[in-house]
């Protein structure tokens, strides 16, 4: 849902148009008259990764036998770990990220979700950005589910003032985001960092215990690029 890049360094170091200085055109009529200009500034950025890790003393039979069923497994269970907490860091992420929207009027017949979705959706656009997703909590998620399909499509179309091909790409799904609640975002909104080469495995021998050591480190970092295209919106009790 988010885009993504690479960390090429624990902690990274860029810049970002400053809000409200970033270049700007205006209209122009020539014949040597002077181009409409505005005032430009950046800021700086930082980027600082978070860890993960995780690390077991193995019996080391399971060398000497070539035995590697055990270790594969244990490796493929930390990697999946890995994919479960980082997606939940970020999740955390785009909850802190949020920018609160107030829900609109429910039409008749019309899931209190699918209605928050539009007002969240309605909110992305006003910052000239595409909604591209919706976070929606479970039990707003089971109306929306059990919506006939063709009229969630309908819906959204008519409430986006897109067009319909735009809406065929829009990714709805349940999440914790918490009760009564809707998050709809752009993708370019936040940006998730992750090592390349995620999560990295480290062995040891630990000759004394008869063992062998077996780690995983996991790299992660977010950048909020702009609020304004995260909503959250509280549907009505």
């Amino acid at each position: 849902l988010l885009g993504q890049e690479a960390l090429t360094s624990y902690e990274m170091h860029g810049w970002r148009w400053a809000a409200g200085k970033s270049p700007e055109m205006g209209d122009y009529t020539g014949n040597t008259v002077e181009v409409a200009s505005n005032d430009l500034d950046t800021e700086p950025v930082t980027v600082t990764a978070s860890r993960l890790a995780g690390a077991h003393r193995l019996d080391r039979r399971f060398r000497d036998f070539n035995d590697q069923a055990v270790v594969a497994s244990y490796l493929v269970h930390q990697a999946e770990d890995y994919k479960r907490k980082t997606d939940a860091k970020a999740l955390a992420a785009i909850i802190a990220a949020g920018t609160a929207t107030a829900p609109g009027t429910v039409p008749a017949g019309i899931a209190k979700g699918l209605a928050a979705i539009v007002d969240g959706a309605l909110g992305v656009i006003a910052t000239e950005n595409r909604p591209a997703y919706s976070l929606v909590s479970p039990e707003l998620w089971r109306d929306i589910i059990l919506t006939p399909k063709d009229d969630v499509l309908a819906f959204l179309n008519a409430g986006f003032g897109l067009e319909e091909g735009d809406v065929a790409g829009f990714r709805i799904q349940p999440a914790a985001v918490g009760t009564g609640k809707v998050i709809t975002a752009a993708k370019e909104a936040l940006t998730f960092y992750e090592l390349g080469e995620t999560p990295i495995r480290i062995e040891g021998v630990a000759p004394g215990n008869g063992a062998d050591d077996v780690a995983v480190f996991g790299y992660w970092a977010t950048l909020t690029n702009n609020a304004a295209a995260i909503r959250t919106v509280t549907v009505a009790p």
